[in-house]
């Protein structure tokens, strides 16, 4: 009986587990991107482009952090595209470079 029920139900579990992956997936992705905007916004910033980088900049040093590549126009108005790792205030920004 149990098992003739879990055959049953066993795809729709699995496929709303899987949707339910992603959606959460994807929500973090948007509230760390709005993390990075914030920042740069403080900084005196505009944001260009922040995208999701899986193999970024130091991506093989955390396995449990998203990485993002930001290109942004500072202050002075010069453009910079930098590594962003959401959630770690002292290393938002790293490897901040000038684009050309």
């Amino acid at each position: 009986m149990i098992m003739s029920l879990w055959a049953e139900l066993q795809y729709p579990v699995l496929l709303l587990a899987l949707l339910l992956n992603i959606w959460i997936g994807t929500s973090r992705m948007r509230a760390d991107k709005m993390e990075i905007r914030k920042y740069v916004a403080g900084c005196g910033g505009r944001v260009l482009r922040v995208r999701w980088s899986p193999f970024g900049r130091r991506w093989f040093s955390e396995s449990d952090t998203r990485i993002y590549l930001a290109r942004y126009v500072d202050a002075e108005g010069r453009e910079h595209e930098a590594t962003g790792k959401p959630g770690k205030p002292d290393e938002y920004l790293s490897e901040d470079l000038l684009a050309s």
